[in-house]
């Protein structure tokens, strides 16, 4: 019987690669602006260090040689969550990473892209406090909710007692977020958080 590989007409899997699958997050979007969706991926190399690379697509669709667009020496990627979207409003995606702290505080940078290959450094568009808010219990998913042309977060919120919320966090002009605002929520009996995904653009 023919492989999923073989029947789509891929080579053989390689026996040992030099690319961790199970360290790294993907996310699609148009980080350099021609108006095709590239594909980024924050990659773990344990510790704290972490870096996006980014496998921009030619005309054909085909992805090209991975390029590092940003470096950390400070995050870990186990606490990190990567969300793309265009947090300013330039027409170009940008990255976003909710990082949750030991602590239990939270943090939210943005790293813009710039266009020409790299992003810009990571800025603090969202603080949380210790306590504030439990990131292992919402599912987030970025969109343009408000309809200003910047990508916003939205979340759907699991509480200790089985009820929930939806928050939306929108983008101000200089591409940081404000404060949450409720949406719908309901009590205990009407939903079930664990039979929830939430969709955006890309999945």
């Amino acid at each position: 019987m023919a492989t999923s590989e073989q029947c789509v007409g891929l080579p053989p899997r390689r026996p040992q690669s030099n690319w961790n699958a199970s360290a790294t997050t993907l996310e699609a979007g148009d980080f350099n602006g021609d108006g095709r969706d590239d594909l980024a991926a924050l990659y773990g190399y344990g510790g704290t260090t972490t870096k996006t690379w980014v496998f921009a697509t030619a005309p054909t669709g085909a992805f090209g040689t991975p390029k590092t667009w940003w470096t950390s020496t400070t995050l870990d990627w186990k606490r990190a969550q990567v969300h793309a979207g265009d947090f300013n409003g330039d027409r170009l995606d940008d990255i976003a990473i909710w990082y949750d702290y030991a602590d239990g505080s939270d943090k939210v940078f943005i790293t813009p892209s710039t266009g020409s290959g790299t992003f810009g450094t990571a800025g603090v568009a969202l603080t949380s406090p210790v306590g504030g808010w439990d990131v292992s219990q919402s599912r987030l998913v970025v969109g343009d909710y408000n309809g200003d042309g910047r990508s916003d977060l939205g979340a759907m919120y699991n509480y200790a007692d089985g009820s929930v919320k939806t928050w939306t966090m929108t983008t101000k002009s200089d591409g940081t977020f404000n404060a949450a605002v409720a949406g719908w929520a309901t009590n205990t009996s009407a939903w079930s958080y664990a039979h929830t995904r939430l969709f955006s653009s890309y999945n």
